[in-house]
């Protein structure tokens, strides 16, 4: 009696069982890679009137992809406090006895800035200890402003003096833009306190364009990852 021939479905459904032990598995593009946590302070000069120059602090969190070449997303909160004087148009609080409906007044603003920030980032050599880094994205602005209007209204008082003007107002604004940045991060310590883990030193340059201000900032982050 002869032996039966071996289907040929068989045989198709072997091969294609050794080709999947053999082909590696794909990678998963938008699989997480690594990740680092720095804290972070900055100094600012921004553009607008009453910011001028001012220090940040935050936390950044970057994270690379596997399979893409070095990119991977920035997530970043900063926070700073300032200060500045500059002149102020009010509504003239004597009335328009004089025909003045404004009046130009000293005004001391102090700003709390809250900034949450979303992005990309270029790493290049990320297998190594220094890397240099590109990356953009927008940023989310919320301030908190409290101004001290001082002066003298043109109207005058009864004994033919101006009068003082002397208030006070507390207000909130939201704004966005648009930033790029570089830099560089320095990992130190990798696999030495535990593996697969490092300490980095982040240097970055960053310029943001917005709708209310724009500002060109340098930080320094210190911080830890994988």
């Amino acid at each position: 009696m002869s032996p039966r021939p071996f289907p040929a479905w068989l045989a198709g459904l072997a091969l294609c069982a050794l080709a999947a032990c053999t082909t590696p598995a794909p990678r998963i593009p938008f699989a997480r890679g690594g990740w680092h946590a720095t804290a972070i302070a900055g100094e600012r000069a921004s553009n607008d009137r009453f910011h001028g120059s001012y220090s940040t602090t935050g936390i950044e969190l970057t994270t690379l992809m596997p399979g893409t070449g070095g990119w991977g997303w920035d997530v970043s909160y900063r926070t700073g406090d300032t200060e500045g004087t500059d002149g102020y148009r009010i509504t003239n609080p004597g009335g328009r006895s004089n025909g003045k409906r404004w009046i130009t007044v000293d005004n001391e603003r102090h700003s709390r800035i809250q900034e949450l920030g979303l992005g990309v980032r270029q790493v290049f050599r990320p297998d190594s200890r220094l890397q240099p880094y590109v990356g953009a994205g927008t940023s989310f602005f919320k301030t908190h402003n409290s101004d001290h209007y001082t002066g003298f209204d043109d109207d005058l008082d009864v004994n033919g003096n101006q009068k003082a003007v002397d208030q006070r107002k507390h207000f909130q604004t939201c704004a966005v833009g648009l930033y790029v940045s570089t830099g560089f991060v320095w990992n130190v310590l990798r696999d030495q306190v535990r593996e697969d883990t490092e300490f980095v030193v982040d240097v970055g340059l960053r310029g943001l364009i917005g709708d209310e201000f724009s500002f060109v900032e340098l930080a320094l982050g210190f911080g830890f990852g994988r």
